[in-house]
């Protein structure tokens, strides 16, 4: 068997599957899934959770239409482009070639929106001409004119004279009104005037009537003037000129004067001031400056000062009733308060050099700044905190207070002098007002305490 390459005599061939370590005869090979054990929990169609996609089952691809998604050509709008479109400035961006919107919705809104867009806050109250001009020159280095000489500057030349008026004269004098109707054709311009007397008063009233065109009675309304002339009975003693009425001095808080006069047929016209040697200054009427207004009931007159009106000695009043047969008399006295206001705080605009410089133009920009604090008379401790290269000023009015700084110890002192740009009690002008100014020039930054004492004188 060896010669021929062939199996030992003594080989045992194998006879069963079991010889060779095959699966018997009988042995069944599965032929389906179910026929095999599912150790690892595999899922079966009908227990599938996704069975299709769109309807579609298999390979399936789906584009952005197929879920209602934006397409890939489609722009997206930044925050700041939205602005631009509700503005009004791109909505030719925002359609396409059929004019169908990008956006499709705005605040809920379709269609042409019209958003109702919130009102800004009111900005703040803007400089005067006069507040510029002084600021400009402050940051210049310029030294600013007051306001009065600054008004003074804005002055223009003198206009030419005009044309001579007219005298009070007339073409034709009547009896009554009757006694125009012989006139009524007369030309433009043609006067005609008539009086008539009150002999137990001693007042009369001219009416004086004009030609407005050439046609027939066209005249116009009357010209009326009144004037008192001797009452029946009297001499020339019952005709009074009416000199200007003395009235009492303003204190630097009164609000008002009151007046009592019989003044029938007129008003007053003028209200002046008058200083220690009799120099007149008549005050602005219906001005902060002056009067603020006139009031009348009968014959009781109360004239409202402005806050920023002078205190004066004494003044006069000048009335427009210039004649009447009896002397105008009248009673009058100051009433009622303004109250005053105290500052503290502090300033770095306007000013250079010391707290004497205190003006109502730098306070008023610190006021608006909030560095300064404004609050009514009275006495007071507080702290201010005063940055680096600012002045620490506070402001009282010219009688009656003092103020300290606290000295870091135990005590209260005063400020520093005029070497460091300070004050102890200077009097400085804020508008029409005196007030005293104290404080000191801050080269660090620093909290300073201050205490404003009534001194009551």
């Amino acid at each position: 068997a060896a010669d021929v390459g062939a199996l030992p005599d003594t080989t045992v061939i194998p006879k069963t599957a079991a010889d060779v370590g095959a699966l018997p005869a009988d042995t069944k090979i599965p032929t389906k899934v179910g026929e095999l054990t599912n150790d690892k929990n595999y899922i079966s169609a009908s227990e599938a959770p996704v069975t299709s996609v769109n309807y579609r089952t298999g390979t399936v691809q789906l584009t952005a239409a197929d879920v209602g998604a934006l397409s890939n050509t489609t722009k997206i709008y930044s925050e700041n482009e939205i602005r631009n479109i509700v503005k009004g400035t791109k909505f030719k961006d925002i359609y396409s070639a059929t004019t169908n919107p990008v956006v499709l919705s705005i605040n809920g809104q379709s269609g042409n929106v019209t958003l109702d867009l919130p009102k800004g806050e009111k900005g703040d109250v803007g400089d005067s001409t006069y507040d510029l001009y002084y600021k400009n020159e402050i940051s210049a280095g310029r030294s600013p004119l007051s306001l009065e000489k600054w008004l003074e500057a804005q002055k223009g030349q003198d206009g030419e004279d005009g044309k001579d008026g007219h005298g009070l004269d007339f073409d034709a004098v009547g009896n009554s009104l009757a006694d125009r109707a012989q006139y009524d054709n007369e030309p433009q311009g043609f006067k005609f005037a008539y009086t008539v007397s009150d002999q137990s008063s001693g007042k009369s009233t001219v009416y004086i009537y004009s030609k407005i065109s050439d046609e027939s009675g066209a005249w116009s309304s009357a010209l009326v003037i009144e004037f008192f002339g001797v009452a029946s009975g009297g001499g020339s003693e019952n005709i009074n000129i009416n000199e200007p009425l003395t009235i009492p001095g303003r204190s630097v808080n009164a609000a008002y004067l009151m007046l009592t006069m019989d003044i029938p047929n007129g008003c007053i016209s003028a209200i002046s001031t008058v200083s220690d040697g009799g120099e007149e200054e008549f005050l602005p009427l219906f001005s902060d400056y002056g009067i603020q207004r006139i009031s009348r009931k009968g014959n009781k007159f109360t004239l409202y000062y402005g806050e920023n009106c002078p205190s004066f000695a004494s003044g006069r009043i000048y009335l427009s009733q210039l004649v009447s047969n009896q002397k105008i008399t009248g009673d009058a006295v100051n009433g009622g308060t303004i109250s005053e206001k105290m500052y503290y705080g502090y300033a770095v605009d306007g000013l250079t050099s010391s707290v004497t410089q205190m003006n109502s133009v730098i306070l008023d920009t610190a006021l608006q700044n909030g560095t300064m604090t404004e609050f009514d008379v009275a006495a007071k401790e507080a702290s201010i905190a005063v940055p680096e290269g600012a002045f620490l000023v506070v402001l009282v009015p010219e009688t009656r207070w003092s103020v300290q700084k606290f000295n870091g110890i135990n005590g209260w002192t005063t400020f520093y002098g005029e070497d460091y740009g300070g004050a102890n009690g200077d009097i400085v002008n804020i508008g029409s007002r005196k007030y005293r100014v104290y404080g000191e020039f801050k080269d660090s930054k620093t909290t300073i305490t201050i205490k404003i004492t009534y001194t009551g004188v």
